[in-house]
């Protein structure tokens, strides 16, 4: 088989392909705010967990303890999320600031409008079947 016929078929290339097209519209419609889809992810899950720790937010946003400290950076340094760690505890959690919420509450719009951007492009039950089996692929023990 040769290398191109692999990236035809290499299933790992195709979801990151897929996936950086998705996130370009994301990234898009959410510019104006100045955040990216995944820190309104994070927004989001934070703002429906108040005070998640962080292996938590780590485990559903299925990222390394680094990557997502990276990720958190730039929402701590505007001032839309804070961290704590209760007295003994070494976990530290977090929580949307009023600022934060405010800006979550600002994207929503902005975040629908990607989602019907996708819907519209791509069919409402293509997109619902997609979003199914990616979060399926979560679920997969591949040991």
């Amino acid at each position: 088989m040769s290398t191109s016929e692999e990236s035809r078929q290499c299933h790992c290339l195709a979801l990151r392909r897929g996936s950086r097209h998705v996130t370009r519209l994301y990234d898009a419609h959410l510019a104006p705010l100045g955040l990216s889809i995944s820190q309104y992810s994070l927004l989001s899950i934070i703002n429906r967990r108040p005070g998640i720790r962080m292996t938590e937010l780590g485990e559903i946003m299925v990222m390394e303890r680094t990557t997502l400290l990276r990720a958190l950076k730039p929402l701590l340094a505007g001032g839309w999320i804070e961290n704590s760690r209760a007295k003994g505890e070494q976990a530290h959690t977090y929580r949307l600031t009023d600022e934060g919420r405010r800006v979550r509450d600002c994207a929503v719009p902005l975040w629908k409008a990607a989602q019907d951007a996708l819907e519209r492009s791509f069919e409402p039950e293509r997109a619902v079947d997609l979003r199914r089996e990616a979060l399926a692929l979560t679920k997969v023990d591949f040991r």
